[in-house]
Formats: C-alpha cells, structure tokens, sequence
C-alpha cells in the first residue's frame, strides 16, 4: 500500500454528485410493486438483507427521483445511536428504492470508487466518528445530509482505490462462504438428529425417557453484585447469556467476576457440560451450546445453567441436539413464565425435561458425525481468521489517522 500520509484528504461533499432522501411512500406485502430498502435489510457490517421486503408503486416522475442505480450509496440517516450510519451499496441486482431512512449517495466516478466510500463509512474507524456525531432522543438518533458531506476522507488514485478494494472485497468473500459453510452445518445436525433418533416430538422409535434431573448434573451459576467484602476473592471469567449461542458459543468478549476462592470447584465449567440460558426473548429460550475448556478456570453466570451429562445415560452432544430441536423449545416455552416480550424458566423447570434415551453407542455414533461436521466447517474458519487480520490492518492503514475532526483540504 502506498503511504497513507501521502493520500489527499477531502470532504464527501467533494466527491458527491447527488445525495437525496429516499422515498416516505406508502409500502405494502404485495410483490406486484417495487421493492422498497429498509433499514433492517441494510446490515449493520454494510451487506444486504433482503430476506423481508416491502413494495410500493411509483410514478415515472417518482420513479427517476427514487429509484435506485447500480453503485448508489445508501446510509441509513436515522436509527439507535448503536446503529445509525450503517451503510450499505446497491448491486442492482432488482429494480428497487430506499426508505426515506435512508440518504442515497451518488459519488463522481472519475475520482472515486462507491465501493471505495462504502468500505470507509463501514471501516471501525468511521462507526466510532458516527456514534460520536449522531444526535438525538432516547433510542433514536440522526446524521444529517449537511454533516454527511462534511465528513473527511482519504482519496488515494483510482488505482490505488482498485487494489485495496478487491483485496477487501476478497476477504468478504472468505467470510461470507464461511458463514454459508456454518448455516449448512446448523441445518445439517438437525437433518442428521431426525434420520438417527426420529422426531422426538412423536418418538416413533419408542426410545425410553427420563427426567432431565435422573440423568445430568445441573447447576445455577455465580450472581453478579454480590457482597464479598471480607472474603479472600479471585477474578475469574465467566459466561453470560451473550455467550450462548444456539448451538455455540459466542467468545468475542469475555468478562470477569468476583468470586470466593472456596468457590472455584463449585461455578467451574468442565469440557463436556452444556450451557443453556434461563431466559430470553420466547423464541431464543432455553438456547444451548456445549462448553469445550475454551478458557481456563471459567465459570457461569446465575442466568445461565450448567448442565453436566451422567454419561453411563446421556451424551452431551446428543443433549445439546435435543434441548434444541423443535421438541425442546416446545417443552420450554410449554413451562415458561413470560412477561411482556420476555420468556424464563427455573431450576426445577429445567429438571423437569423429558429426556429421550437411545442406546449410548447410537449417541456415540451422533457425536462422532456431528465431529466430522464441525472439523469441515472449522477449515474455513481459519481461513477467515486470516482475512479478517488481513481486512482490519488494511482499514487502519487506509483510514485509521484520518484527522476527522481537523480541518481538511477544500
């Protein structure tokens, strides 16, 4: 990469040819008119969701001020402080608008790439700018067209913009077929649990049951904010409800906690156990993953149960498939106390599981299938860690001393 130092800095504006709202017309379910982009099909990474559309009907006149164009920019003006600014590039793939929410950028061709000014208002650097500028109410802020152009950005050559671009671009591509290789692999454990054990919400196999309390070990985790004064304490991590996944865990961020050092037997999490959430939105409740010893000394927060297979019953991996089938969040939202928009169930709720038991060596062989599974998908996971390290050295370098709140060339 050529000197970034070296690069002009200039406003958007510079580089803007047309910048205008979207539109405010009235959008329906009916597919006969044109899609309409939302803010919920712009992701927060700046890719396109457009699983759920809404569609409308233009006028030619309304039709040339809306309508959208291949490399036209769309940033979401308005929205929670988290999430406004995320911006997304259109494909033309369909004929389609944007939302009014949206302010959709047409940029001059012969000095800059769309792409270009997408990777920069998704770069880490500019989400931290745009959390800093966003104004507003509670649960509501905004970016305006005015201090959208103001905002600096570095404009290497078309050249330069081209290369950095397609290495980005590639390491996209990793991630994505990455997630598409993990989305064939959620579908696949259910696929595989069905075929082996049968639907367990009809047990046609005949399997005999057992209470989840006859056949695993459960525990309730460590509360947060306790007095501990007096005590000799350790900081350990721990699990929360962040943390668990459907079927995984999430270990971007792991925090810690206080506990008494006479405690550390009681709250630790051993591989093999399975972590389950006590509560949530209804249709994440009772979510589970299996914990690997991906962290020394690691224990569990209150709100998120240990569960510990007896194994001369019941394997984990088995366990875990079954908690989250069809027939276990069933049972879940069956026995859970819900309150507006918010689900939980208890301890002895928990216990009260009915456990579907196949003979160990079928288990055995689930578990060995689901491995194989996990080492396929776990190739691409390397790959993208590499990308990713590939990706945020490349956003520094190209954005990350970017003086935002300077003054920069006219």
């Amino acid at each position: 990469m050529s000197d970034q130092c070296a690069w002009p800095i200039v406003r958007l504006g510079d580089i803007i040819t047309d910048a205008a709202y979207g539109t405010s017309v009235k959008c329906s379910d009916n597919p006969e008119g044109v899609p309409v982009l939302r803010m919920g099909n712009v992701r927060y990474d700046g890719s396109l969701d457009l699983s759920n559309l809404k569609y409308a009907h233009f006028s030619q006149s309304e039709w040339r001020k809306f309508g959208l164009a291949t490399g036209d920019i769309l940033f979401n003006r308005t929205n929670s402080k988290e999430l406004v600014g995320k911006t997304g590039l259109w494909d033309g793939r369909f004929k389609a608008a944007a939302a009014s929410y949206f302010i959709r950028i047409r940029v001059n061709s012969d000095r800059v790439l769309p792409e270009w000014v997408w990777w920069f208002l998704n770069s880490p650097q500019m989400k931290k700018c745009l959390f800093a500028t966003a104004r507003g109410a509670i649960g509501q802020a905004n970016i305006n067209g005015e201090e959208l152009r103001a905002f600096p950005i570095p404009l290497p050559s078309l050249t330069e913009q081209h290369r950095i671009v397609d290495i980005l671009n590639n390491a996209a591509s990793i991630r994505r077929l990455r997630d598409e290789a993990r989305a064939k692999v959620r579908e696949l454990v259910p696929t595989l649990f069905v075929e082996m054990f049968g639907d367990p919400a009809t047990n046609p196999k005949g399997w005999p049951s057992a209470m989840l309390d006859d056949v695993a070990f459960i525990g309730s985790g460590v509360t947060k904010g306790r007095k501990l004064e007096g005590v000799e304490t350790v900081n350990v991590p721990y699990l929360r409800v962040a943390n668990v996944q459907d079927g995984r865990l999430n270990m971007a961020e792991i925090k810690t906690i206080p506990i008494r050092l006479d405690e550390r037997a009681k709250y630790a999490l051993l591989p093999g156990d399975l972590v389950m959430t006590e509560g949530g939105d209804p249709d994440k409740l009772g979510r589970s993953a299996i914990w690997k010893g991906e962290i020394d000394g690691c224990v569990h927060q209150n709100h998120v149960f240990r569960v510990r297979p007896r194994n001369e019953k019941v394997l984990s991996d088995y366990l875990c498939a079954l908690t989250s089938s069809g027939y276990g969040k069933a049972y879940f939202l069956l026995v859970a106390k819900q309150t507006t928009g918010i689900a939980s169930i208890n301890r002895t709720q928990l216990g009260r599981f009915p456990v579907l038991l196949p003979p160990l060596a079928l288990q055995q062989e689930f578990a060995e299938r689901i491995t194989e599974i996990e080492a396929m998908a776990a190739l691409s996971d390397k790959a993208v860690a590499a990308a990713e390290q590939l990706t945020q050295s490349l956003l520094a370098q190209a954005f990350g001393r970017i003086p935002y709140r300077q003054s920069v060339e006219a």
